[in-house]
């Protein structure tokens, strides 16, 4: 069994757990897929967290700056991206879903479980909470659907007021009311909690709209 004359993690030196990181690396590619955890329970007396450690420093030798313990190599480490020996995107093991759990129930915030595991918060959020975690992605996906389509709105209003300023004085003066006239339309709709009013209101915007598209035609712009 690996690590079975090791002294406790807490005292092993830094140069010890390189050189045991690099034998787990190496024991991984040789464990079939799916079944590391299972090798580990089986061939290393630690719990896997320490062995994920061992590992992670272990890769990313190259990256310490002459820490002096295997805690200060980790928080050296901090921000690196999760590795796979497998290639591809980082395959989290399960053991870190379930001390993700449990240091949730102890009372930890994400932002707290996320430095203790070292895996960006949304990934966290993930594993507490599925359809918590789609529903923000999701508004993220529509946050910025509706940026872009303000935006876009923005510069098709300014090519709107720029061929009613280029226009005679009275098509450009009713764009502008019109124009005006939406917003306060808008702003209401969305103020006002009284559902026959706010139905009032949208019949005002739906005419105010269809004016509107009269002016465009006449402006000979969209």
């Amino acid at each position: 069994m690996l690590a079975t004359t090791l002294r406790p993690p807490a005292l092993l030196t830094l140069d010890t757990g390189i050189r045991v990181g690099h034998l787990l690396n190496d024991a991984k590619t040789r464990v079939a897929r799916g079944r590391w955890t299972e090798w580990l329970e089986g061939n290393f007396r630690f719990h896997p967290a320490t062995a994920h450690k061992f590992m992670r420093i272990a890769h990313y030798e190259h990256h310490l700056r002459n820490p002096t313990s295997i805690n200060i190599a980790i928080e050296q480490l901090r921000g690196l991206p999760q590795f796979s020996n497998e290639g591809g995107p980082p395959v989290y093991p399960e053991w870190m879903h379930e001390e993700a759990r449990s240091l949730h129930a102890q009372g930890l915030n994400l932002m707290s479980i996320a430095d203790r595991l070292d895996v960006h918060s949304h990934t966290i959020t993930y594993w507490l909470d599925p359809e918590k975690a789609r529903g923000l992605v999701q508004a993220r996906r529509q946050r910025r659907r509706a940026e872009k389509q303000a935006l876009k709105d923005q510069e098709q209003w300014e090519r709107r007021e720029e061929a009613a300023s280029a226009a005679d004085s009275e098509l450009a003066a009713a764009y502008s009311t019109i124009r005006l006239h939406l917003d306060v339309l808008d702003k209401a709709i969305l103020a006002d909690a009284d559902v026959a009013i706010r139905g009032l209101l949208r019949e005002a915007r739906s005419a105010a709209t269809q004016a509107e598209a009269k002016i465009i035609r006449a402006l000979g712009t969209s």
